[in-house]
């Protein structure tokens, strides 16, 4: 203790001996200071203009009133932004894979458009399989089936599945499930859509993207890969057609749908979730679509946080295998 002592000592001497033969070195520390902290004020204010006070662009006047396309639709994530689509003026398709729930969705909606004077909304179902062997002939087959819907403004490519779990047990039917629907259906819808939307003139482009894309998340190696894809390839279109797509990647955290079961923490409804993505579109290339989603990104990006997300993460993959 007493070598400690004479340690700091010995230290704090030498500090001061320097500072005062160099003075402008301290005024640089300063200013380094006072610059990151005026930058963090700025990110700071920026971030609560950007999630609560900035106003959401107009969809209609922004891209027309034509037809918006939302992948997995019938539950969820999905499901919560066609209904928001429709609240904002635009037709809505929506395409899955269950023939029962599209036309129970399809029921939810006809009743939620007379219910709030939405009567000349227009909305169709498409049912189709993502988790399919994409041969160039399945992928000739789903053109077909959407070759009706022609005048399209807005793509939500949100179909995708999850899976919790070590890398090493899990299933090889789920890894493929995750690659085939994460990344293969994503990029064949988009392929399918682009030339649609470009005909519109000016259109818009949600990708639901992931927050676990942005650091290493144990028992989600193959999950954070495909979301990672999604927002690499999200931010290549957008710079390749930036003149006439506005794409947004969502990085979503935790929202209450089949995928997620029980008390998740900073977790947000499908509405809250829709509101908050399509408020960005036209706006941010990237974002967390909610506030509550942005402030949980913001607590989680610290070192002892990142312990307690993957002790929550281990917990998942543990209830996950108990009801496989």
């Amino acid at each position: 203790m007493e070598n400690l002592c004479e340690s700091y000592d010995h230290f704090k001497t030498s500090m001061k001996e320097f500072l005062e033969k160099n003075p402008l070195t301290l005024y640089t520390f300063a200013a380094i200071g006072l610059g990151i902290s005026t930058l963090k004020v700025c990110k700071s204010v920026r971030a609560l203009y950007q999630y609560t006070l900035r106003p959401a662009k107009d969809l209609q006047t922004l891209y027309g009133n034509n037809w918006a396309v939302v992948t997995g639709a019938t539950a969820g994530i999905g499901k919560g932004i066609a209904f928001e689509l429709i609240r904002r003026g635009m037709n809505v398709l929506i395409i899955a894979r269950d023939p029962q729930k599209l036309i129970v969705t399809k029921q939810e909606l006809e009743q939620f458009c007379e219910k709030n004077g939405y009567e000349n909304r227009k909305f169709d179902t498409l049912c189709f399989d993502f988790n399919t062997h994409y041969t160039p002939d399945k992928i000739k087959e789903f053109e077909t089936l959407c070759k009706h819907i022609e005048k399209v403004s807005i793509l939500v490519n949100n179909v995708g599945v999850g899976g919790y779990g070590k890398f090493g047990e899990m299933d090889d039917h789920k890894i493929h499930s995750l690659i085939n629907v994460n990344i293969t259906a994503t990029t064949v819808v988009q392929k399918i859509f682009t030339p649609k939307l470009l005909n519109n003139g000016k259109s818009g482009i949600i990708f639901v993207g992931s927050c676990v894309n942005e650091s290493p998340y144990p028992n989600l190696a193959v999950y954070s890969a495909t979301k990672a894809f999604v927002l690499q390839f999200a931010n290549s279109i957008a710079e390749e057609y930036k003149d006439k797509l506005d794409v947004t990647t969502i990085k979503t955290s935790d929202v209450k749908t089949n995928m997620n079961s029980g008390k998740l923490l900073f977790a947000i409804d499908p509405d809250q979730h829709a509101r908050g993505a399509l408020d960005k579109l036209g706006h941010d290339t990237e974002s967390h679509g909610h506030y509550i989603h942005a402030y949980r990104y913001f607590l989680a990006n610290s070192p002892i946080s990142k312990h307690i997300v993957n002790y929550i993460n281990q917990n998942r993959a543990k209830r996950a295998t108990k009801t496989q």
